[in-house]
């Protein structure tokens, strides 16, 4: 007896493996994250835990979109499989690593994250965001429809987790939105 394992596959709605590579995140019961890696291999993770209740959730990479999170109880030495669906996952996508190579900058999520963050701080030190977000997007050669798409999906990430956000705590959702308010007009600056 001893740790439990939790054997985690990662599917489509139609519930097809998703042969990608991921992150994993997995919480104890009061929130907290007892482990994150980038463990997730065609689909597939295989974790040791102690025993107790954990809620799971993958990041996948090309999209980096993220699945629903899924709950498990386990016990000492005990296995559990733990099915996550990646929401609105395009079976076609598993088709992009033969495709024209693309941008990672915008397509992988750095772009996404390294934007709206200067753009915020711009904003605070009175400085049009719009400069600084023309230099990136030129200096990196970043497509601009790619990454407004890749925004559009964080809004729409943001948006469908508000409610959740709202119930963990009343300054976070008030930071979600403006983040997603932000996130909006950013938007609008490069489209």
């Amino acid at each position: 007896m001893g740790n439990a394992k939790l054997n985690i596959w990662v599917r489509d709605e139609k519930c097809r493996i998703i042969k990608r590579s991921g992150h994993l995140h997995i919480y104890n019961c009061l929130g907290e994250q007892v482990f994150v890696g980038w463990v997730i291999n065609n689909g597939h993770a295989e974790v040791e835990v102690p025993p107790g209740c954990y809620t799971v959730v993958a990041g996948m990479v090309y999209g980096n979109i993220y699945s629903d999170r899924a709950m498990v109880i386990v016990n000492c030495g005990e296995h559990a499989c733990v099915n996550l669906i990646l929401p609105k996952y395009d079976e076609r996508d598993n088709q992009m690593p033969q495709l024209a190579p693309r941008n990672l900058l915008a397509v992988g999520g750095c772009a996404v994250r390294l934007i709206p963050a200067l753009g915020i701080h711009a904003i605070n030190k009175k400085i049009d965001p719009k400069e600084i977000i023309d230099v990136l997007i030129k200096t990196a050669e970043i497509d601009r429809k790619q990454l407004i798409v890749a925004l559009e999906r964080d809004i729409e990430d943001m948006k469908e987790n508000l409610d959740e956000i709202r119930k963990a705590s009343p300054e976070e959702e008030k930071e979600a939105r403006e983040y997603t308010e932000i996130l909006v007009k950013i938007k609008n600056m490069i489209g």
